[in-house]
């Protein structure tokens, strides 16, 4: 039967249900389309339902919410037992899957259309519910509601209707009664099912593209709340919301908020103050919006020189959602954990400025303690700047990223500092920089679990980097005059006390915890850095613009779903639909490849840097890319 006549066949299936005035006369909308509305229509068949199906089991969250669901059950002493559910977890997971990967979305009514008019009799039978169509009436739409409300509830911990709003006086109420152990619990299990899913579409890819060794770059992504409306504004120190009255009857004002765990987030990210309630800031409405934020840690290339022709795409590797600027640092090691219960080796971490200023407790020594190496940049400016020079151990003054020798310049030392504040230029920064490298303290060795390391005085061992009065040289080093290395100065070293170790002497122990704010991998500013940090960030801020512009996260009318956990669902369908995506396109491309190969028709090969032609901005000097660039000076042009 051809596929024409098979929609016939469907079309006059349908339309024995319908009233005879509502069947198509071919120029009139199809008996297809009455019933399944302003949407979809396509039929779902078997093959996919299949495919599917196996990807649900592959990812094993539906025995593990069966799990949960029997322990909330026997933990509130609730009777064994019930009703069997006539659309199981698996049966709505399938289904949510299949709407979100055919770009659909996230709604109930949807759902509720693909089980009415969308599953061919096959695709029934596959997904054990054909014994559902005999004829009698079933809301399918309140069948969708109940089994995905259902699922979502088994991690869903705030103890709300998600469809109520609230007064100031019922959220003071329900914030006071909350159990926040309890939400702790059930957000963890809604990061569980989250990353389930991700890495079910890891393993859809060839094997011979998968990997656990792998470097890492993580950030944030704003996911647009369905509801707009904010609380109250906050007080600047305790954090707590400020009811308001009317200024002429002293009433106090209600104002119901709808989505109480998203918060507001300015729209523009170079927006300096992000407190909305900071005093003395001018908040315009427009400026903000109320918001989810996704944390999403995605795999970048080992090494940023390679050529990534031919090499699979990027990937989702964890993922979850919070609320705007709480528990950052806690959100993040949470993935880390959940990476590394999976069996990832994690080479590197990238992150911005934001991740540098979390608190060292919360988020920098959680990653020194699992062994974690980062690539990172710092936060600079005239207040509470991350560069310059801080305490160091043993007498080994520590500089943005490094432990240096006692006697280093100080110039040198606050290079990073100068450069930030612009009283030097790039160009003497730099060379600073690589002047400074002589000065760093030589890593000796490193425990396997990360927990301390030591390091040698640069004046020491066969290939000393400086000459120092206190050290005497190596029998197999290179003489001083033959070698091209700096002098350690009598001016520049300190006073020689107990406490003044690292020139006294072979090595001295650093333990993870010193100065973990800011040691990182590689030299900060130095060329693999650079190369290093924006291959990792790009790529990410890459993603990002997916996520919003080809996936809509910030579609929220594809979602009008209400309250943290059932967006925390929404989440994770979106981000396995984005992972699908990427490796279903990476796949068709290599296809093609091979058919044009086949076909005598292979494609030309790419141009390498050196051969393409100069764009017509530079040839003109019109791009100006690089890290503080020289102020340009204005003058009036002078006419002849």
């Amino acid at each position: 039967m051809s596929a024409y006549e098979s929609g016939n066949a469907w079309d006059t299936q349908v339309a024995a249900s319908l009233p005879p005035q509502r069947v198509s006369t071919g120029d009139s909308v199809t008996d297809r389309e009455v019933k399944a509305g302003a949407g979809a229509q396509s039929l779902i068949d078997a093959d996919l339902v299949l495919t599917w199906l196996s990807r649900v089991h592959m990812s094993k969250v539906v025995p593990r919410i069966q799990g949960w669901r029997a322990g909330d059950r026997a933990a509130s002493g609730a009777a064994p037992g019930g009703r069997k559910a006539h659309i199981d977890d698996t049966v709505i997971l399938t289904i949510a899957l299949i709407l979100v990967i055919e770009n659909s979305t996230v709604r109930v009514r949807d759902m509720g259309r693909v089980l009415e008019s969308r599953l061919t009799p096959e695709a029934r039978e596959a997904l054990g519910i054909s014994h559902l169509y005999d004829g009698k009436y079933r809301d399918w739409y309140f069948l969708a509601f109940r089994a995905l409300h259902r699922l979502i509830d088994t991690f869903d911990g705030w103890n709300r209707k998600h469809w109520a709003s609230m007064t100031y006086a019922e959220r003071t109420e329900w914030e006071k009664n909350l159990d926040l152990d309890h939400v702790d619990k059930m957000r963890a299990r809604g990061e569980w099912f989250t990353n389930a899913l991700i890495e079910m579409t890891l393993m859809q890819q060839p094997r011979k593209w998968r990997r656990k060794r792998t470097a890492l770059s993580v950030d944030q992504t704003t996911m647009r709340a369905g509801s707009q409306q904010s609380r109250w504004a906050r007080d600047r120190y305790t954090k707590q919301e400020l009811p308001m009255q009317n200024q002429y009857t002293g009433k106090e004002v209600d104002r119901p908020v709808l989505e109480l765990e998203a918060d507001l987030f300015p729209r523009k990210k170079s927006r300096k103050n992000r407190d909305p309630a900071a005093e003395g800031d001018t908040i315009k409405a427009s400026d903000w919006e109320m918001v989810f934020m996704g944390n999403i840690i995605m795999d970048v290339h080992e090494d940023p020189d390679a050529d990534k022709e031919g090499a699979p795409p990027p990937l989702i590797r964890a993922a979850s959602l919070s609320t705007p600027n709480k528990r950052i640092g806690e959100h993040t090691i949470a993935l880390v954990d959940s990476l590394l219960d999976r069996g990832y080796d994690i080479t590197r971490l990238v992150f911005d400025r934001g991740y540098s200023q979390l608190t060292t407790e919360q988020f920098h020594q959680p990653l020194a303690d699992r062994n974690i190496d980062v690539v990172k940049d710092y936060k600079g400016g005239k207040h509470g700047s991350q560069l310059g020079i801080s305490n160091g151990v043993g007498g080994a003054p520590f500089a943005d990223d490094r432990f240096f020798c006692a006697g280093t310049p100080k110039n040198l030392l606050e290079t990073g500092k100068n450069f930030d504040e612009g009283t030097i230029t790039e160009e003497q920064h730099r060379k600073e920089l690589a002047q400074r490298e002589d000065y760093e303290l030589h890593l000796h060795d490193r425990a396997k679990d990360g927990s301390k390391m030591r390091f040698a005085c640069p004046a020491l061992g066969p290939s000393p980097t400086v000459d120092c009065p206190l050290r005497e040289l190596h029998a197999k080093a290179k003489p001083s005059e033959e070698a091209d290395r700096p002098n350690i100065y009598k001016r520049d070293m300190p006073q020689l006390v107990e406490e003044n170790r690292v020139c006294c002497q072979s090595t001295i122990t650093v333990k993870a915890s010193d100065n973990v704010k800011n040691r990182q991998k590689l030299r900060w500013h130095s060329k693999e850095w650079w190369r290093t940090y924006r291959v990792g960030r790009n790529t990410m801020e890459s993603l990002n613009d997916t996520v919003k512009d080809d996936i809509e996260l910030d579609k929220s009318s594809h979602r009008p779903m209400r309250g943290m956990a059932a967006q925390q669902f929404a989440f994770a369908l979106l981000m396995v639909a984005t992972n699908m995506k990427r490796i279903i396109e990476f796949e068709h491309q290599l296809y093609i490849l091979d058919k044009r190969t086949r076909e005598g028709r292979p494609p030309q090969r790419r141009k390498q840097k050196h051969e393409l032609l100069q764009r017509r901005r530079d040839r003109l000097g019109r791009s100006n890319y690089k890290a503080n660039p020289d102020p340009v000076k204005l003058i009036p042009l002078q006419r002849t």
